[in-house]
């Protein structure tokens, strides 16, 4: 239930706070907008830098392991004479290769296994020999990273350093490849510890959509092209090439910071995800110290408003007073003549003649209420009020009773025909005549549409009627002057004569009847029946028109 301020003084009072609060609230916008949108920037700008200097990181602790693999190929090449024996010496004899790599091997250029740092027995396989990145390097005699995949010995997402070992007649003699897990914690752990925040995340994708890294354990080596649910709008721009912030909805359906950027050796794509909550939490701390200002100038405005409101309307409660002395009967209206210039004194002076004008509309609206605005006629609303007094006053005065029902024929044909404006015309036309044809005491009323009904009280004998209802179907009968053209308008009645107590709706229903039977005779005609004998209706209806 809402509730709302009684008083005048207390509506000004919340009117004065609420300008004040709008003012405050103006004024703080006005501020906190453009400092909003320029703070945004600042932390937007400075996750993109500090992605940007992780990727850089990154892709430096890429570009060092194949900087180590090529001096490896150097020194191997060097050693042009070596046998596939001696290679494994020589892998033996740099430990710092087992501190940068999870495994690293030697492949001849069949692709068959000649070396393996992690277990030189485990040697002879060819399954490299079918490898992409194997035939690329071959082909093109440089270094290549293979796209991730898990390792079948150690489950981890893994990627493979190739560099190829360039022989005396310039052709590969052999390939080194060097495996590396992306969840190794010397090669990922300076790009973990720059996480922005305890909610923030990282996860990096390859240029074919392949997740290498992601918190989420279950979506790595997964593609995100291919993932439920589809790609977001954000990484789907930076996989086309988009570097730098925005504002977006995670998968999750979470709001956040999102960069992104690219590294630069491998075109891999690196993406931050900064829950909005957590990265604009001082800015969201600035906001509400502000607001909290404006709430409490807001308070001190509305009361300095409401102490300044009390004394501008003693004169409007000194008006009040009078008032109520003029209804309790105290003073005269005089008292309301004030001679105050001011809108007090306007106020005070028009009262009396507002309660006059007040007077004279509520007469209006109660006539306007019983009556039809389309004719001018009764409406069903006084029909039904005045029938039952016609009924008592007949009983009283021990007089007959007649309710005439009309309904003109065919009306939807002259509204299908000629239009609904010459309707209201033939309407218009055809109640004045029932006007013209009844007397003052009669009271005649438009039910709806096309359908009139005529009250004729003191109606002593039946033979009265024929000439009644006769005159009214002639008067109908004459051509309607509607728009420029004559229409012929015929008009169908149904009478109910009651000499007794009847019910009102009683009265109608019969007079109704009456309608249907003088419409089932042939139309432009009428039809009577009696109250007491409604069940056998009378043998003297009216003769159709000619």
């Amino acid at each position: 239930m809402v509730l709302y301020p009684r008083t005048l003084k207390s509506r000004i009072a919340i009117l004065v706070g609420v300008l004040a609060l709008a003012s405050a609230v103006l004024a703080s916008l006005a501020v906190l907008h453009p400092m909003r949108q320029q703070m945004r920037a600042v932390v937007g700008n400075q996750q993109a830098a500090l992605l940007a200097s992780t990727a850089a990181a990154l892709d430096q602790q890429i570009s060092d392991r194949r900087t180590l693999l090529r001096a490896v190929a150097e020194s191997a090449a060097r050693e042009g004479g070596l046998r596939p024996a001696g290679l494994q010496s020589l892998l033996e004899q740099h430990p710092v290769l087992r501190d940068e790599f999870d495994n690293v091997v030697v492949l001849d250029a069949s692709g068959t296994l000649i070396a393996n740092l992690a277990d030189r027995r485990a040697t002879g396989d060819r399954g490299a020999a079918k490898a992409r990145t194997f035939r690329e390097t071959i082909a093109t005699r440089e270094g290549v990273i293979s796209p991730p995949y898990r390792s079948p010995f150690t489950g981890k997402p893994t990627i493979v350093l190739l560099e190829p070992v360039i022989g005396e007649d310039g052709s590969v003699a052999y390939v080194l490849g060097g495996a590396l897990s992306l969840v190794n914690a010397r090669f990922m752990g300076q790009f973990l510890a720059s996480r922005p925040g305890s909610s923030a995340y990282f996860f990096l994708i390859d240029q074919q959509g392949t997740i290498l890294y992601h918190p989420d354990a279950s979506r790595v080596l997964r593609n995100v092209w291919r993932e439920e649910g589809g790609i977001t709008d954000t990484t789907r721009q930076a996989l086309a090439g988009f570097e730098g912030w925005t504002e977006g909805i995670t998968k999750e359906g979470q709001r956040a910071l999102l960069a992104a950027t690219h590294l630069r050796r491998t075109g891999w794509t690196l993406t931050v995800v900064y829950p909005a909550a957590e990265a604009f939490a001082p800015l969201q701390q600035g906001e509400d110290a502000a607001w909290l200002s404006a709430a409490a100038v807001t308070l001190l405005a509305a009361g300095a408003g409401l102490w300044l409101v009390s004394r501008f309307l003693r004169p409007l409660r000194r008006l009040h007073r009078q008032v109520d002395m003029l209804a309790a009967g105290t003073a005269d209206i005089g008292v309301l003549d004030s001679a105050r210039a001011d809108e007090i004194g306007s106020l005070s002076r028009a009262f009396f003649g507002l309660s006059q004008q007040r007077r004279a509309a509520e007469e209006r609206l109660a006539l306007l209420s019983r009556t039809d605005v389309l004719t001018g006629l009764n409406n069903r609303r006084m029909f039904e009020a005045e029938l039952p007094a016609a009924i008592a006053r007949a009983r009283r005065q021990h007089q007959g009773l007649v309710l005439a029902f009309l309904d003109i024929d065919r009306f939807k044909d002259i509204n299908d025909t000629f239009g609904h404006a010459i309707g209201d015309r033939v309407l218009g036309e055809f109640a004045d005549r029932l006007r013209r044809s009844v007397r003052e005491v009669d009271t005649i009323a438009r039910l709806a549409g096309d359908e009139f009904v005529i009250i004729f009280e003191t109606i002593d004998t039946q033979a009265r009627i024929a000439p009644i209802v006769d005159k009214l179907l002639a008067a109908i009968r004459e051509p309607f002057a509607c728009g420029g053209m004559m229409l012929d308008v015929t008009a169908t009645v149904g009478v109910a004569y009651s000499t007794g107590k009847v019910a009102p709706d009683k009265l109608l229903k019969i007079a109704d009847d009456a309608l249907y039977e003088a419409k089932a005779a042939g139309r432009n005609t009428w039809a009577l029946r009696h109250v007491d004998v409604a069940a056998d209706p009378l043998k003297d209806a009216g003769p159709p028109a000619s």
